[in-house]
């Protein structure tokens, strides 16, 4: 069984979500002898042309329909839940995908700062030329498109339909939190595909360090225990993230104090130019009065005789 997928960006398995999604199920599932294949690089139509999962003669494209068709092959990680926490597995993803999936969309590709400093660069670093020029814009678009025709948002301004997609997922944030209170997944000590779904949409947004804070993500921060489980899934399940991730933290902090040395040392220039001018004065001073003392410099009091006193008049 072999599985196609985006390759890894920004210390993630994956730079796309879709495919974090599939990589985490597949994980979580205790797959054996699953090969994974990085596409980067390739030509491809479309973004949304993988995950890909091949078997055989069988290829099966998106996360929805990998995790359908594993399950039928019996590679199930839900399997564990009882019947009521699968129904309230199906209610979740539900309010997810039409709650939290919009605004991780708008984060980084309908918002523009962020798209043109994080989300073109990072796919275009993975596509090749002019596929790098054509895709990111292509998506965007119909990430757009589809924000725009959304029925709940569609007779709102851009401003109020940002606002209240952010919203929306800030409220999701709030309930996928309280569901997760202490447990080390949704369910309990088992991930499940609701996991996976969480997962593949907070990692991007816990592990940038390049995004701009903004009032997502510092709701998001607020909410401890979902940013502990992404490090959790992290640390349990993708090793070799775990320590990119690491490495990548501790060059940031390195970069972080450089800079903070930086402006220090700047903020002090100031009082150092005021003390040196003061020194050089007393140095000047000093000199100028031993000269004239050792006898090194004379001075002369010249009074003019030949000047005319000037009397007051009343």
């Amino acid at each position: 069984m072999e599985l196609s997928v985006w390759g890894k960006h920004w210390g993630l398995p994956s730079i796309d979500t879709d495919c974090l999604i599939t990589l985490a199920y597949c994980q979580f599932s205790d797959i054996p002898s699953l090969t994974v294949h990085d596409i980067s690089s390739k030509w491809t139509s479309s973004i949304h042309c993988f995950p890909v999962l091949t078997q055989k003669n069988t290829i099966v494209k998106g996360s929805d329909r990998i995790i359908e068709f594993l399950k039928d092959q019996k590679y199930d990680c839900d399997s564990h839940l009882k019947t009521t926490n699968q129904s309230d597995c199906l209610a979740y993803t539900s309010l997810i995908n039409k709650k939290l999936m919009p605004a991780v969309e708008h984060l980084f590709w309908t918002h523009t700062q962020n798209y043109l400093d994080i989300t073109r660069p990072s796919w275009g670093s993975k596509l090749p030329f002019p596929l790098s020029l054509i895709l990111p814009i292509s998506e965007r678009n119909r990430i757009q498109h589809r924000h725009e025709n959304d029925c709940s948002l569609k007779n709102l301004t851009e401003a109020a339909r940002n606002l209240q997609i952010i919203n929306n997922a800030k409220e999701c944030l709030n309930i996928l939190s309280s569901k997760l209170g202490d447990k080390s997944y949704i369910f309990g000590e088992k991930p499940s595909s609701l996991d996976a779904l969480i997962f593949g949409l907070l990692a991007p947004m816990n592990f940038i360090g390049a995004l701009p804070t903004n009032s997502l993500l510092v709701h998001l921060r607020c909410c401890t225990n979902l940013t502990r489980f992404c490090q959790r899934v992290i640390d349990n399940y993708f090793p070799e993230s775990r320590d990119e991730l690491m490495r990548i933290k501790n060059e940031e902090s390195e970069k972080m104090k450089e800079k903070m040395k930086e402006t220090i040392e700047l903020g002090e220039f100031p009082h150092k130019r005021k003390q040196l001018l003061i020194a050089s004065i007393v140095v000047i001073g000093s000199m100028l009065i031993y000269a004239i003392a050792m006898g090194i410099i004379h001075v002369e009091v010249v009074h003019d005789e030949n000047r005319i006193p000037i009397e007051a008049t009343d």
